[in-house]
């Protein structure tokens, strides 16, 4: 009679928690739907070259190495958005909307599994869809730019991981070793190719997975050819898309940046921190940049100044032809020989980039019930699980990583704990490549290691409260197993 009420019970709780999960899943929905009400869709310059590589042909050169990565312009030509102002520009946002819910519903759900402690997985599934109901993440999803596609990827792409590791760690699980391993690669692959910039996170993590293959615990693990062939595959996705920069450049209302798609980038770098510095510019003036006043004109500008002069002066063809041959090595070489000054630089601009105001880049609409929804709960939402605080953010996931540290090197920790811990390690190689890599819109640019670097402290702040509670409920047990065995023996 005892283990059926026992049973009974049991089945009563795990009813209770399944109404959280899915009455969670549902607010998230309803709370998404009305973020996305709240917002009017938005069309910008860089929409363009988006567009531009969509209308080309599915099987051409423009298309897969275009001005942009392929995978927004793929969703733009799949969606009919071929030309900025057509109707055909609701069809993206929608597919950005339902991409938005699908993904993070997924890395709850992900989350909630690897949770042991029954009463702290619907914690685990707030957190991560309130995470990805703040402001900062959903207002994306009426903006018709990369941030939206890129955002949803990523949470996939750490659910996914998440998953791989789980799935790799259970030998039962092994003829699903290379359906995972292609399942994980084609994620990356997609989500590396929404930004140019995302293909760095995924060179440091082959670079730490390489670093891996000194262990001998993954040297003997049964799904080893699986991890080195991941490793292969991160190195490939890096390697082809660092390649199609180098295809094909942008075009932007008649102005073709030629064959260099970094071009823009670099231009944006030397108007703004190279050319104001006069040894600066002398270390590229030595490499063999020509430099007159022609090109001084553009001394705190951008590339797209002075009506694109950089491109249609005749008088700049000698600097512009550097640049597309020399201009990437050479910068390379000054940030090597200026290592540590440009490795504190983007340190001084925190702020900026971890806590950007992106304001520009969305229209809430001047309606009494939209304006009440983002600055109530929505802004209080925030607040809590998207901190713009550095402090906080600073102290407290530097805490945790420090936590980490010590219980995943003293075999305390789950393997699952791999995948915030690597990208917390990558932040700042991220903030770098982001702070160097351009110039211009430094806040949007940086979106996602800010992104990154929270979703990272969440997610190892809930192992962490399991692994706790979990060691906490066998030392009670231990506890009161020896007050027992005390009692019998003074008995």
């Amino acid at each position: 009679m005892v283990a059926t009420n026992d049973s009974h019970l049991s089945s009563f709780w795990r009813t209770i928690i399944l109404s959280n999960h899915i009455f969670l899943i549902i607010l998230f929905i309803l709370g998404k739907s009305a973020i996305y009400w709240c917002y009017n869709l938005l069309e910008f310059y860089d929409t363009y070259a988006y567009t531009y590589v969509a209308s080309s042909p599915f099987y051409s050169q423009d298309f897969w190495a275009g001005g942009r990565p392929l995978t927004v312009p793929l969703i733009y030509k799949l969606a009919g958005y071929w030309q900025i102002g057509t109707e055909a520009r609701v069809n993206a946002t929608n597919f950005q909307f339902v991409l938005a819910i699908l993904c993070w519903i997924t890395l709850g759900l992900v989350i909630k599994r690897i949770i042991n402690l029954p009463t702290l997985k619907p914690l685990g599934l707030a957190i991560v869809l309130g995470f990805g109901l703040s402001t900062d993440i959903s207002q994306w999803d009426r903006t018709l730019l990369s941030e939206s596609v890129s955002i949803s990827l990523f949470a996939l792409l750490v659910a996914v991981w998440l998953i791989a590791i789980i799935v790799w760690q259970t030998p039962s699980l092994a003829f699903l070793y290379n359906f995972i391993t292609l399942l994980v690669s084609s994620t990356t692959f997609f989500w590396s190719f929404t930004r140019d910039s995302n293909m760095y996170l995924v060179l440091g993590l082959g670079f730490l997975m390489l670093g891996g293959l000194f262990f001998r615990a993954i040297r003997q693990h049964m799904a080893y050819k699986q991890y080195a062939g991941m490793i292969l595959i991160l190195f490939g996705i890096f390697l082809a898309q660092n390649h199609a920069m180098d295809v094909k450049g942008m075009k932007w209302n008649n102005v073709d940046t030629g064959d260099k798609g970094w071009m823009i980038n670099l231009q944006n770098v030397l108007g703004q921190r190279i050319l104001p510095n006069s040894e600066r510019t002398a270390f590229f003036v030595q490499n063999g940049m020509p430099v007159d006043a022609n090109v001084m004109r553009f001394a705190g500008k951008f590339a797209g100044s002075l009506d694109w002069a950089w491109y249609k002066d005749p008088k700049m063809a000698p600097n512009l032809a550097w640049l597309r041959k020399y201009g990437k090595i050479t910068y390379l070489k000054f940030l090597l020989s200026n290592f540590p000054e440009v490795a504190r630089e983007p340190l001084t601009h925190l702020a900026s980039i971890f806590s950007p105001d992106l304001q520009e880049y969305v229209s809430p609409k001047d309606d009494f019930h939209a304006k009440n929804l983002l600055n109530g709960w929505v802004a209080k939402l925030t607040a809590i699980l998207y901190p713009k605080q550095l402090r906080i953010l600073i102290l407290g996931i530097g805490s945790l990583f420090g936590i980490a540290t010590i219980l995943i090197f003293r075999g305390k920790a789950s393997a699952t704990w791999l995948v915030p811990y690597a990208l917390l390690l990558l932040v700042y190689p991220m903030i770098f490549i982001t702070w160097h890599g351009d110039a211009v819109e430094i806040g949007r640019h940086s979106l996602l290691v800010a992104i990154q670097l929270r979703l990272a402290g969440w997610l190892l702040l809930l192992f962490f409260l399991d692994k706790g509670f979990e060691e906490l409920g066998r030392w009670k047990v231990v506890e009161k197993k020896e007050f027992w065995v005390f009692r019998s023996q003074k008995a």
